[in-house]
Parts: structure tokens; C-alpha cells; sequence
């Protein structure tokens, strides 16, 4: 046991370098684009698929409609994308994309119409559109690794849901 114990206790030659904490600054920075590029990969294939299953099961005008809307998502994450692998993007990117991902989403959940035909009020969409898309959209943020992040997406949520149905 006590052999045990002086392993694992604390050397006295072990300091940490400036050079060892810049080190580590950027493998966090390197796991925190890696996470988004994993974050923007999964958007952009729900993106898709959404597209594809809304483009051939609703009627002619609802799905193209719905594709364009969801046309402009897919834009948005394809660009910010490339930034996010070619290292450009800045920190205040992320913060923004978010909140512009959270504003769009909840504009989308009002004004997209459930029905052209006129039988289902479009109150209705306060029943259909749910928050469970923007539980996703913050969980995923969490790949990230960054706190702050979470919580500007929550908030961006909130703020969302509040502007949106309000």
C-alpha cells in the first residue's frame, strides 16, 4: 500500500512550461474544431435527409417550399463548414451561428404552412412544432467541448421558442 502510494503521489520534478499549457491550448482547440466539424457533419445529413423524405411525400408546392427553407440551413452549415476545417473561423462565429441556426429554426416552425388546403389553422403549429428539435440542436453543441457554447445555445433556444410563440 505504501508503495502504491508513493507512485502516485506527486513529483517534485514535474512543472508545467509555458511551451506544456500552449500545448495544451491547442489540442483543446483542435478537439473543439473536431467536435464541430462532427456537429456540422451530423446537421448536414438530417438537413438531407429532411429534404429528401419532405421533397417526396408532401405535395408539390409544401415540399418545395419546404426544401428551400431547408435549402438555406444547409447553405448556412456547409459554409461555416469549410471555415471550421480550413481553421478560419473565430470564436464570435460560433456564437453567431448558433443564434442565427436557433432564429431560423423557430421563424421556420411559424410561418412554414401545415396545409395548403386550408383545413388545419395554423395554430396548430403551436401543437406540431415542439421544442424537441432545439433539444438537439443544444445537445449537440455540447460537442464542442465548450460550456459557454451550451449555455448561448440554450439561451438562443429560449429566446427562440419566446420570440416565435410568444
Amino acid at each position: 500500500m505504501i508503495g502504491y502510494l508513493s507512485v502516485m503521489a506527486p513529483s517534485d520534478e514535474t512543472s508545467t512550461t509555458p511551451a506544456d499549457i500552449a500545448d495544451i491550448d491547442g489540442a483543446l482547440a483542435r478537439a473543439e474544431r473536431a467536435g464541430l466539424t462532427i456537429v456540422l457533419a451530423i446537421r448536414t445529413g438530417v438537413v438531407a435527409l429532411l429534404m429528401a423524405f419532405i421533397a417526396g411525400t408532401q405535395g408539390l408546392a409544401i415540399g418545395w417550399f419546404g426544401v428551400a427553407v431547408l435549402s438555406v440551413f444547409l447553405v448556412i452549415g456547409l459554409i461555416y463548414g469549410v471555415l471550421v476545417r480550413q481553421a478560419r473561423d473565430k470564436q464570435w462565429m460560433r456564437y453567431a451561428f448558433v443564434a442565427l441556426d436557433m432564429g431560423l429554426l423557430g421563424l421556420a416552425a411559424v410561418t412554414v404552412p401545415l396545409s395548403l388546403h386550408g383545413d388545419v389553422p395554423q395554430i396548430f403549429a403551436f401543437r406540431v412544432y415542439g421544442a424537441d428539435i432545439f433539444f438537439f440542436l443544444i445537445s449537440t453543441s455540447a460537442l464542442s467541448l465548450s460550456p459557454r457554447l451550451v449555455l448561448w445555445s440554450g439561451a438562443m433556444a429560449v429566446l427562440s421558442l419566446w420570440a416565435s410563440w410568444g
